[in-house]
């Protein structure tokens, strides 16, 4: 895009981005809490049918071991409930903010400050929302899959087991790709063969 090229134009990007994203990322009254149960809500949704033999709730953390994890995800081996109901469960502690609620807000704001008739720039933020969620979920259900292997649901050995631990770490542990992710993204939405080659 030519606005990379013009340094008046790109310290408009600059500055109306990092406005925009402050906006959307500041510790508002109330919205961690709303967005975290969005977040409860779309995957229950998009997890319902999980499948196996699996028993997974997405709720409120009502006793968080820290303030941000707002959320919990109860995993449970239906396989293996007893007489009285019983069965082997674990219980994931969920940051919605830093997982899913940044790297949305960092999409929108790069977006919004992009340079582009509003025609472009709904469409896309239509298409970076539709894969920034579709990301959100594969991560979540990602993390569920790996930590399955605490109630019997999934066996992994060796590398496998490395390897799942490694990506975990990556992607939920670690706030890097919650930056890089959505640069990605933005770039994949945004960007047509046409821009590039104005600047190439």
């Amino acid at each position: 895009m030519k606005f990379l090229l013009d340094s008046k134009a790109l310290w408009k990007f600059a500055g109306l981005f990092v406005l925009t994203y402050g906006l959307l990322i500041a510790p508002w009254p109330n919205w961690n809490d709303f967005y975290s149960s969005y977040y409860r809500a779309l995957c229950n949704a998009a997890f319902t049918h999980f499948p196996g033999d699996m028993i997974l709730q997405f709720e409120k953390n009502n006793a968080p071991l820290r303030p941000n994890l707002s959320t919990s995800i109860s995993i449970g081996n239906e396989r293996k409930i007893d007489r009285q109901g019983r069965y082997p469960a674990t219980v994931l502690q969920a940051d919605t903010r830093s997982l899913a609620w940044t790297p949305t807000a960092l999409l929108v704001a790069l977006i919004l400050a992009t340079p582009l008739t509003w025609k472009r720039k709904l469409r896309a933020l239509a298409l970076g929302l539709l894969v920034i969620h579709a990301y959100i979920l594969l991560i979540t259900a990602f993390w569920i899959i790996n930590r399955s292997t605490e109630v019997g649901l999934v066996t992994l050995i060796g590398w496998q087991k490395n390897f799942a631990e490694a990506l975990e770490y990556t992607f939920i542990e670690q706030l890097g790709a919650s930056f890089v992710i959505p640069v990605l993204i933005w770039v994949l939405v945004t960007y047509r063969r046409g821009d590039l080659q104005k600047i190439v």
